[in-house]
This record gives structure tokens, sequence and C-alpha cells, in this order.
């Protein structure tokens, strides 16, 4: 199921950054694009020429969100439970199309990481000439631009998935697909605020391997690039402590600490406020 799962989220992930970026000038010679639009056309090709560019990736999101809650739907009990953020919701299974609505809910969730990610590295990738990040900005441009700060456009994602989830949570308790509960407005606001703070765990990794990296000879100068590009800017404020022991340099310990430190807490406080 975990495999299923994973293989049409990438799908679907690839077919919304088909419906965001203009397939029109220079982005389509950027090679990242190129491999997304191989990898979708055999599928998304077909329905483009039946459907037409603009409704031929919602139509097949859809139909992704349609089969993947039949696979929800046959896989009994685990299919049923969906972990979001503090809480455990479990959908009831009497209730016709119930599996439809934990579909929607995880594609909801799904869609608001990819989103929040590429605002994210958008951010701190803001001068990369490199393809993945060229086309980076091409999907951040078409939330927004930079035409605005960047934590008021995650500021606004955010309460845009806010009011997606509770409108959702609304329906899905009309339907019988949830028990109606008490105190959802605060319960979805605390998944809103939740999910951002497991990106941190990504920016642990990519400072470790950019850690790891240093300890070899000069090889793979693009991909320790795209590392510096990424994690320098979580690293800058720290290098003025001159946290050097002989030559060891333990600024990415400290920044991986601190990261730690932050995730922690702030997944103890939202559980306990939501």
């Amino acid at each position: 199921m975990g495999l299923i799962d994973a293989i049409f989220k990438l799908f679907a992930a690839l077919c919304l950054i088909r419906l965001l970026v203009s397939e029109r000038g220079q982005v389509g010679y950027n090679p990242v694009f190129q491999g997304v639009v191989r990898f979708t056309e055999p599928v998304l090709g077909p329905m483009r020429r039946r459907l037409g560019a603009r409704f031929a990736a919602p139509a097949l999101i859809l139909g992704l969100i349609l089969v993947q809650g039949v696979f929800y739907g046959g896989a009994g009990e685990p299919g049923r439970i969906l972990e979001l953020g503090p809480g455990r919701w479990i959908f009831n299974s009497i209730a016709g199309f119930w599996w439809l609505g934990r579909s929607l809910f995880s594609y909801l969730v799904f869609f608001y990481r990819m989103l929040f990610l590429v605002l994210l590295l958008d951010w701190l990738w803001r001068d990369s000439l490199s393809p993945a990040g060229r086309l980076l900005r091409e999907v951040s441009a078409a939330l927004g631009g930079r035409r605005f700060n960047p934590a008021l456009r995650l500021g606004t994602l955010a309460a845009a998935f806010w009011l997606g989830l509770v409108c959702l949570r609304f329906f899905s308790v009309l339907a019988g697909w949830l028990p109606p509960g008490s105190g959802f407005l605060s319960a979805a606001l605390g998944v809103a605020l939740w999910i951002p703070f497991d990106f941190i765990g990504v920016f642990i990794v990519l400072i470790v391997a950019r850690a790891v990296l240093s300890f070899f000879p000069p090889g793979s100068g693009e991909i320790r690039g795209v590392l510096d590009d990424l994690t320098e800017p979580l690293l800058r404020p720290l290098r003025g402590l001159n946290l050097r022991v002989e030559r060891w340099d333990l600024t990415p310990a400290a920044a991986v600490f601190i990261l730690l430190v932050i995730q922690r807490t702030a997944r103890i406080f939202l559980g306990w406020l939501f």
C-alpha cells in the first residue's frame, strides 16, 4: 500500500507541475522539466488532446484520487486510519464512499506539503541557476511569484490549507465519513501548523549530507553546490559564533541540534495546544 501510495502521489505531483508551469518559452528547454514531460506524457498526452491542456491534469489528478480511494477501501482497518498531525482520524466504513473522503484528505495534505516545500526551497534557493532551481522558480511564480514576502506567501498557503481542511471536514461529517466533533477549527489549525515542522527533518538530512561530503575529495561539484545553496541560509547565522575546534567546523552539528530542539519543542507545544 505504501509503494502504491508513493507512486500515485509522485505522478500527481508531476501532473500538478505541468498544470502550473507554462510549457512555452525557456522552460521548455529545461532538462528537468523535459523529464517531467516525458514521464507524464504517455498518460497525460492523450487526455490533453481530448480534454485540452487546461483540464487534462485536473481530470487525471481526480482520477488518481478515485483510484487511490479504492485501494484505501480494500486495505481493511489500516485504510480507515489517517494520522494527521497531532490527531488520528478514523473513517466510518459503514458510510458509502468513505474511501473517497479518506483519499481526498490524503491528497489535500500531500499537495499542501509539496507546495509548502516549493515555496520554502524557492526562498532558500533563490539564486540558483541550476535546471532544478529554475523550474522551482517557475512553479513558485505560479503561486504568486516574488511579489510578496516569502513568510507571507507561506502563511497564505497555510491559511488556504486550513480553510480547505475545514470545508472538507464539514462535508465529510455531512456524508457520514467522519464522526462530528467539537473544536475542529482549532484542530485544523494545529494540523496546518504541525505539517511544516516535518520539513525540519529534510534540512537536517541536507546538512548532514553536506558535512559528510566535505570529507571526500571534490568530484560531485553540482551536488555540493545544491547542498551549499540550500543549507547555507541556515548555517550563515551561526558562522559568526566561530564554532571551530582546531580544524573541525562544528557549525553543522550546532545547526542540527538547534533544528531538532525547535522541531521537538514545536511538536510538544502544538500537541498540547491542539
